[in-house]
């Protein structure tokens, strides 16, 4: 996977962090659409390139704790999908 792809799918993904709250793997993984070894990589990343802090709660999924060096408002505004309010 090319890194400005990956990169892409990794900010998606905690966009959806962001706004959903604690997110299962299983919910990232079809976000990404991406495998889970794949996604786990994603997340070591986050960590280890961004200085991103998660926090994985058993039953419940992960949820972003500490942003890093990362701004939170820019990327969810950037890479958030819009929610669905039930309007059509």
């Amino acid at each position: 996977m090319e890194k400005r792809r990956k990169t892409e799918i990794l900010l998606r993904c905690l966009a959806q962090l962001h706004q959903s709250g604690p997110v299962s793997l299983e919910s990232l993984v079809a976000t990404a659409g991406c495998s889970r070894r794949t996604m786990f990589r994603l997340l070591d990343e986050a960590k280890v390139v961004y200085g991103v802090e998660l926090l994985f709660v058993r039953d419940v999924g992960y949820r972003v704790e500490k942003w890093g060096v990362l701004n939170a408002d820019a990327v969810v505004a950037m890479y958030a999908r819009p929610r669905d309010n039930g309007e059509r």
